[in-house]
């Protein structure tokens, strides 16, 4: 039987081209997609990655959940996020 496609999954799928189209907002819901796990395996880094960006974008709300996310993460993994969260900020800003 076919497999079917949560909300959550066609929320991502929506989202993500947004998001790397340089969407603040999209980009922030990501975020939250990934932070929360819905309908995806849950990844703070990338939950963080995509807030950071957010931010830089002026998503205030962003900053907040960014900093839960941190406090979640090990030495390693937060490492890691602001690794993304740089590469994001230069790749999916808008000009």
């Amino acid at each position: 039987e076919p497999a079917t496609i949560s909300e959550s999954e066609m929320a991502l799928g929506y989202y993500q081209p947004l998001a790397e189209q340089g969407e603040p907002y999209a980009q922030l819901t990501i975020g939250e997609i990934y932070m929360e796990g819905t309908g995806v395996e849950q990844n703070l880094v990338q939950a963080y990655a995509w807030f950071a960006v957010a931010l830089h974008q002026g998503v205030e709300e962003a900053e907040e959940l960014m900093n839960q996310v941190l406090g979640k993460l090990s030495e390693a993994d937060q490492l890691e996020a602001v690794t993304f969260a740089a590469q994001y900020i230069r790749q999916f800003s808008l000009p």
